[in-house]
């Protein structure tokens, strides 16, 4: 009965971790998805492109910063799991912030063409004439 009792515990702080990783990871996949939404949009082109990539990278900088501080409002999952049962630790967190970092260098390095792509100032009188 005692190693029942063990082993169930040990699942339960499994399931726990596991659940805090995946309030995470559906909150950083919704975001992903608002930005693969937005680059499917009418009329699309490589300036909208840009800008939309350069918004989210930034926002990316801020939702680090923030999860680093424990302020998950970026993160409503996770924030609810937090809220619940207060189990979030600085364990937890270095990691997210850890996969934060590694999203942000991985976009600069596909996005690179599109990050230091120069638009005339010509074309954006002419968008907005």
């Amino acid at each position: 009965m005692t190693l029942f009792l063990n082993f169930s515990s040990q699942l339960i702080k499994h399931s726990a971790a596991r659940g805090k990783d995946a309030a995470y990871l559906s909150d950083i996949f919704d975001k992903l998805n608002e930005v693969n939404l937005k680059l499917q949009g009418e009329k699309m082109n490589l300036i909208k492109a840009k800008g939309i990539i350069t918004a989210f990278m930034a926002k990316l900088t801020l939702f680090r910063n923030n999860i680093g501080r424990y302020e998950l409002y970026q993160f409503p999952s996770l924030q609810t799991i937090m809220e619940a049962d207060d189990t979030l630790s600085d364990n937890d967190l270095e990691t997210y912030c850890a996969h934060l970092d590694s999203l942000m260098e991985d976009m600069q390095k596909r996005f690179t063409d599109l990050s230091e792509l120069r638009v005339p100032d010509w074309v954006n009188t002419m968008k907005n004439a």
